[in-house]
């Protein structure tokens, strides 16, 4: 950046010099403005409104969430005995899932209170042919567990959904991943997948969950568990 911070006033005396530069009989009756340029280099500190804080939009999904899981924090091959037994981290194309390596039924989960009123959701790899049980487990001694089953069935591009008490819905789909939600309000569970209503049904008995499970076999994986108020 370039600054003029004097100016200098130069009279020049007439000689035959001058006379040929300005022209021969050419008196110099004005005299001659030089203006001399210094540059100066500095830095200017200008300061910075302060900015208004964004909002923290994970800080109030956050604080809408009881419970999630991603097994981010878990290395693939890691066992997940937090989950239960013969259960294992691996990893499908840079999502972790929680699976099992060993044949027949497995079962994991976890104890937590659930508010009154929630959306509980999460990922199933391998529903095409595959099956998991997902339970509610009830503060009840007796008769504590609702069972809603997801079945599919490659041949028909269908995943069956099973609730006690009401007849079997059926979704179509067309792709191995599937989203599971059920939202509970009051004793009233509805089922939805991949974000499309299937089933619903009143359970007066299961008011107050205290945790759930999670029942699968071999080649099923699970990720993506949320639960919402």
């Amino acid at each position: 950046m370039g600054e003029v911070l004097s100016q200098a006033v130069v009279e020049v005396p007439q000689t035959d010099l001058t006379d040929r530069l300005l022209g021969k009989n050419q008196p110099i009756r004005d005299p001659v403005y030089v203006a001399t340029e210094r540059i100066v280099e500095r830095i200017v500190q200008v300061p910075v409104p302060a900015m208004p804080p964004k909002p923290s939009e994970p800080a109030i999904a956050l604080s809408d969430t009881f419970f999630y899981e991603n097994f981010s924090m878990y290395e693939e091959g890691d066992p997940a005995s937090d989950w239960g037994k013969n259960l294992v981290i691996v990893e499908k194309e840079k999502v972790k899932y929680l699976t099992t390596q060993v044949p027949g039924e497995q079962v994991g989960g976890k104890t937590l209170r659930f508010p009154d009123d929630f959306r509980f959701q999460f990922d199933f790899l391998g529903g095409k042919e595959g099956w998991i049980r997902l339970g509610f487990i009830n503060e009840q001694e007796f008769d504590n567990e609702l069972h809603i089953k997801f079945q599919g069935h490659n041949w028909a591009n269908e995943l069956r959904v099973q609730i006690p008490g009401v007849n079997d819905g059926n979704v179509k789909q067309d792709r191995d991943l599937n989203t599971v939600s059920i939202v509970k309000k009051g004793v009233i569970y509805k089922i939805y997948v991949n974000n499309q209503f299937v089933v619903t049904g009143e359970y007066p008995k299961f008011n107050r969950i205290t945790g759930f499970k999670v029942a699968f076999e071999d080649g099923r994986c699970l990720s993506g568990f949320v639960g919402k108020r």
